[in-house]
């Protein structure tokens, strides 16, 4: 297949950009908005369904959402001037290990359990929604990892003024839902995404991620997720399941059933506070695990560990 040329690639996002501009400047209405975005969604996300579908949905509720990307740029601004200008002590201590090239892959123990003990030595690893600085860590004895942190926020400015250059600096300025245009299908072992999730819009804007991450994985792939109820979608376990709701539109999803279409098992390792097989999570936190089903078991249940 014939290479696309690099204008036809961009024009996308530059009408999008442009469209941004029209809107904040009150010449172009927010229903005009929503249509064009429509069809650069099924441009970004390559007619992936039910993708196009879920992401549709949540680019046309977070037009009216004017938070999202400001307060992530806000919050790592206050981040970095706490720690590299005031020195709070938790903030310093952060920022020395994230920008340590020597500091450990954090997620071992998920990854050596997703893999049944027995990860691959070459590890392709997203840190979904990583916010200026991945936490993640970057090395792992024996082990290659290949990271890439991806956010949607803007940190162009925030890296200027610091002259922040990570070990693995993120990939911001990209939506979920351009993910799939970013990156082949099947091309990731592991997904993570720390306290990221619980930020989304809406309850569509989470499911846009968990679509699209699924999209990504490979099928032996898995992703953990640690997050809690501070933000418009909370995560909490009932009845062995994890329940995804939405505090602005009480919309509320069982996670494990929404992912039994894909064969997926939803394995809760963390219960708010609880550390299960040497994975923990913080009292305000809850962790799981996604998986393809194993054989034999029946899809989209949860397992007791």
């Amino acid at each position: 297949m014939a290479k696309m040329p690099l204008l036809r690639q961009l024009l996308p996002f530059l009408l999008l950009a442009t469209a941004d501009c029209l809107v904040t400047h009150g010449k172009l209405t927010k229903a005009q908005y929503a249509s064009a975005a429509n069809a650069l969604v099924e441009r970004h996300t390559f007619g992936h369904k039910p993708v196009v579908k879920v992401c549709k949905r949540a680019m046309q509720n977070a037009i009216s959402n004017n938070c999202g990307i400001g307060c992530s740029q806000n919050f790592w601004m206050k981040w970095m001037k706490s720690a590299t200008e005031e020195k709070e002590p938790d903030h310093l201590g952060w920022y020395t290990e994230r920008m340590n090239r020597s500091s450990p892959y954090i997620y071992q123990p998920q990854v050596t359990l997703a893999f049944s003990g027995n990860p691959p030595r070459v590890l392709r690893t997203m840190d979904m929604g990583a916010g200026l600085l991945t936490g993640t860590g970057y090395l792992w004895p024996g082990h290659t990892v290949d990271l890439v942190p991806v956010d949607h926020a803007d940190f162009r400015a925030i890296r200027a003024r610091y002259s922040l250059t990570p070990p693995v600096p993120t990939l911001d300025r990209v939506e979920t839902r351009d993910l799939l245009g970013r990156f082949p299908a099947k091309s990731f072992d592991f997904i993570t995404a720390n306290n990221a999730l619980s930020w989304s819009n809406d309850l569509d804007d989470a499911l846009c991620a968990f679509e699209t991450a699924i999209h990504l994985l490979k099928d032996t792939g898995g992703m953990f997720v640690n997050d809690g109820n501070w933000g418009n979608v909370v995560f909490k376990e009932s009845n062995g399941e994890v329940q995804v709701s939405d505090v602005t539109m009480q919309g509320s999803v069982s996670l494990n059933q929404y992912l039994q279409k894909y064969g997926l098992t939803v394995t809760v390792l963390s219960p708010y506070g609880k550390v299960v097989q040497g994975v923990p999570s913080a009292a305000s936190c809850m962790a799981f695990l996604i998986k393809k089903s194993a054989q034999g078991s029946a899809p989209g249940t949860t397992k007791k560990l």
